[in-house]
């Protein structure tokens, strides 16, 4: 419904009377930025062409993350068994094992020919990130065991 002069709106439960005053609706559009001939002439035009990892070198970044985790958890199983620590010791060996195997999948995709997308590469990468940052966790939680081992 168009609100005018001679049909005023009745007023709403916020108390505003008229959103537009007098029935008009006034706006200005937003100015447009200038850009000068000289700024316009040093964007680039075209963009240098950058070469793509190999396969090899994308799977080997991606199996950073699992050898870590892998080195800290033995590392803890190592001072674990020193403190004779068994539950300890089962656990972190656990977690080793599962990133010996995720190290063992990224293996595997070397060892089988296949067909390689940026949706592998892209999962891939969310997967080492991820592995990444559990090493990390579980590095913090090491030295916590390390200072209290040592106290």
């Amino acid at each position: 419904m168009i609100h005018t002069n001679e049909n005023p709106p009745a007023v709403g439960a916020d108390g505003l009377d008229d959103a537009f005053p007098g029935g008009n609706c006034v706006y200005t559009y937003a100015p447009k930025p200038e850009v000068s001939q000289e700024e316009y002439n040093l964007a680039p035009t075209t963009y240098e062409r950058q070469e793509l990892p190999s396969f090899f070198e994308l799977v080997t970044e991606n199996a950073t993350a699992p050898m870590r985790l892998a080195a800290a958890y033995l590392d803890v199983c190592a001072r674990l068994a020193a403190v004779h620590d068994y539950d300890g010791f089962c656990s972190a060996g656990e977690k080793f094992l599962d990133a010996g195997r995720e190290f063992a999948e990224l293996l595997k995709l070397l060892k089988k020919p296949s067909i390689v997308s940026h949706e592998a590469a892209d999962q891939l990468e969310r997967k080492a990130r991820q592995i990444h940052e559990r090493a990390e966790l579980f590095e913090l939680e090491a030295g916590k065991m390390r200072t209290a081992a040592s106290s």
